[in-house]
């Protein structure tokens, strides 16, 4: 069972002074994140090594799980209140859109392996 995505603000990355990064405290692999933007209530989230669509789809979903504090987290990071929408993240080079319709695991690796086969 795939537990609720639970980050901790870090630091702002001082080459673009946007770009925030995140520990990511309740998953298993991934262990830290980058969010480049949040704009609309939408998160970008830049993958901070190279990870693979289970381990990102887990995060993914947990981030819509009760218990996360993604969401607040972030608004917290860019000084942002909004709505919480979703996330954007690219992974080899497919864009993959998350909200609370489509984020279930199963779901999101769909849809990147539906963006791999396009691209090809």
């Amino acid at each position: 069972m795939i537990k609720a995505t639970l980050v901790h603000f870090e630091r702002v990355n001082t080459r673009d002074n946007m770009t925030r990064e995140f520990r990511v405290e309740s998953q298993g692999k991934i262990k830290s994140i980058k969010v480049a933007s949040y704009s609309k209530g939408w998160a970008t989230i830049v993958p901070t090594h190279i990870c693979h669509i289970e381990d990102l789809a887990e995060l993914l979903e947990g981030i819509f799980k009760n218990g996360s504090n993604f969401a607040k987290e972030v608004m917290r990071a860019f000084e942002y209140n909004s709505v919480f929408c979703g996330v954007k993240v690219e992974l080899d080079g497919v864009q993959i859109v998350v909200d609370n319709k489509n984020f279930q695991k199963e779901k999101i690796i769909d849809q990147y392996k539906k963006g791999v086969k396009s691209k090809s």
